[in-house]
């Protein structure tokens, strides 16, 4: 449990001391934030079309990701930056984001955004939003 804090601790510190920007509306139905490095692409099709391939703690902000799981753990808000998704731009077009199959994210990335269970996001088509500085996924779990 201790580990758990301190890393925990060091995470909040990387985020502030990296000067990232998080939407106003997911600082509020946050339960923790944590900085991912996201492979975009099918996990079983070597990282190619549609999905998300692989995901891991980053503690270097270039290229990355961040995602909250909401309080009642019901959403899993991913913030993909520009840079993030490079040469994978055509999985980021129209108003949705497809998942070909199941993704289970990494035990310490699950416990690092605070779940005690596993964290499946499912095959399936997700809310897409586009901003200046990147895309926000909704994935409903």
């Amino acid at each position: 449990m201790k580990k758990i804090a301190q890393t925990l601790l060091f995470l909040s510190i990387m985020l502030l001391a990296s000067g990232l920007s998080v939407k106003a509306h997911t600082e509020e139905n946050a339960k923790i934030k944590i900085v991912m490095k996201i492979i975009w692409g099918r996990h079983s099709d070597g990282c190619r079309h549609f999905g998300i391939c692989s995901v891991s703690i980053e503690f270097v902000d270039f290229g990355s990701a961040r995602m909250v799981l909401s309080k009642d753990g019901k959403t899993l808000i991913t913030e993909a930056d520009l840079s993030s998704i490079k040469g994978k731009e055509e999985l980021f077009e129209g108003n949705y984001f497809i998942m070909d199959e199941d993704f289970r994210l990494p035990d310490d990335v699950q416990k690092a955004l605070g779940s005690v269970k596993p964290i499946i996001i499912r095959q399936g088509n997700y809310r897409l939003e586009r901003s200046r500085e990147g895309y926000t996924i909704y994935f409903e779990l």
